[in-house]
């Protein structure tokens, strides 16, 4: 599955108002909640290397482990952060979801791996759900 990542504002932030994609450069200088470099690491690295290709740093004030806890935090107005799309499923009052304009439509990635042996029921439902 692929997905793109989509700018997450507190309701209140002068970037939330404006309309259209929002460029990757108008994260520069701004509060930003990180993935953490260990525990979350893929979205770690794939956010570094969007901030380093456009040449824009923000300035990274906390390093988390869970999207649900980077939009709390975003909620609660501590900075913004990209997530993946279907983050914005989580609805939160106090948040604005933007597209961001990317050079690439959708850079983040899931992968299903399993054993063919495995006989697990609950990996069947899965594989049929999906």
């Amino acid at each position: 599955m692929r997905e793109g990542l989509l700018a997450a504002l507190p309701v209140r932030h002068p970037l939330a108002a404006v309309d259209g994609p929002m460029p990757i450069e108008d994260f520069a200088g701004e509060d930003f909640l990180m993935y953490s470099s260990v525990e979350a690491r893929y979205f770690h690295e794939l956010l570094i290397s969007v901030f380093r290709a456009a040449d824009v740093w923000p300035v990274f004030t906390q390093y988390l482990t869970q999207v649900h806890s980077i939009l709390a935090l975003v909620n609660g107005g501590w900075g913004v952060a990209l997530v993946p799309e279907s983050a914005a499923q989580m609805r939160y009052s106090g948040i604005v979801f933007r597209q961001v304009a990317l050079p690439g439509p959708q850079p983040v990635e899931l992968n299903l791996v399993w054993r063919r042996s495995n006989d697990n029921p609950a990996l069947e439902a899965l594989l049929r759900h999906l």
